[in-house]
């Protein structure tokens, strides 16, 4: 039966992460608001921090680490490097990149340590800031269960794997549905139940 909880959590964050990636064309427009969409994200995290519910702190507790990492692990932005490498550079990128904290530490690896500046904003680049991205805001909660940090780690594979197999076997996302049929899309649905599923078994 746990199973079965874990499979439909993380069933429901896929589609919620698709639903937020704006991956649906809705008939009704009301749905394409970001606020919904946040709510909507928030409610669907509180059950994984109710452990008793007669009790206020508990709820508040809920609530409080509900938006935080709706704030941390999900709205922060990751256009600048979701593409792992493969985007035009430009100064309009480039700032993007700096809007963040995580270039910082990045930037020295490259810049100092390795010697090759000429390398930023590559692969490997893209991959441990998207990494710094989606793990850092899971620190928090690491500090309950180390576990935790292997959800953030887990999503920049997952784009990376497939922006990969987009490069090779494009036609396997021509034969998928249409919110599916973009590497991105597909790493919304996984990098969704990744997380939704990550949550409950460790909850």
């Amino acid at each position: 039966m746990d199973i079965l909880v874990f499979l439909i959590f993380g069933i429901i964050f896929a589609f919620w992460r698709r639903w937020f990636g704006g991956g649906f064309d809705f008939a009704y427009k009301w749905l394409d608001n970001r606020g919904i969409q946040a709510f909507a994200g928030i409610i669907l995290m509180m059950p994984v921090f109710l452990y008793d519910c007669g009790a206020w702190q508990n709820w508040l507790a809920a609530v409080l680490l509900s938006v935080y990492l709706y704030a941390q692990f999900w709205s922060r932005g990751h256009g600048a490097c979701f593409d792992l490498g493969r985007g035009e550079l430009n100064d309009t990128l480039i700032k993007r990149y700096n809007e963040r904290w995580y270039h910082v530490p990045v930037d020295y690896l490259f810049d100092k340590l390795l010697k090759c500046p000429d390398r930023k904003y590559g692969f490997l680049y893209d991959f441990i800031y998207m990494s710094l991205r989606y793990t850092m805001p899971m620190v928090l909660l690491g500090l309950i269960d180390v576990r935790y940090l292997l959800i953030g780690l887990l999503v920049t594979p997952v784009y990376a794997f497939m922006w990969t197999v987009s490069e090779k076997e494009n036609w396997l996302f021509e034969k998928l549905p249409a919110s599916m049929q973009s590497p991105t899309g597909v790493s919304e649905y996984v990098a969704g139940f990744i997380f939704g599923f990550g949550l409950w078994t460790l909850r």
